[in-house]
C-alpha cells in the first residue's frame, strides 16, 4: 500500500499527542520536576492516547498483519 505524504504527516503528527496522553497521567509517579505534566491531564486520558496512537500507527501503515495475534 503506497501512502500519501499527507497520510504520513497526519500519522506522525498524531504520535505526539498520543504519547503525551499516555505519559501525562503517570507523571505523578515519577520525578518531582515532571509532576507539572500530570496537572495537564484528565481522567481516562490514557484510553484516549491508546486510540490516538492506534490511529497514528494505522495511518503510518504499522497495523498488525492478519492473524498476528494467533498463537
Amino acid at each position: 500500500m503506497i501512502q500519501s505524504r499527507v497520510q504520513r504527516f497526519i500519522g506522525f503528527a498524531l504520535l505526539v499527542p498520543g504519547a503525551w496522553a499516555l505519559i501525562a497521567p503517570q507523571a505523578n509517579l515519577g520525578l518531582p520536576e515532571l509532576r507539572w505534566v500530570a496537572r495537564h491531564s484528565y481522567p481516562a486520558e490514557a484510553l484516549v492516547g491508546i486510540v490516538i496512537l492506534g490511529l497514528a500507527y494505522w495511518l503510518l501503515g504499522k497495523a498488525p498483519k492478519t492473524g498476528a495475534a494467533d498463537l
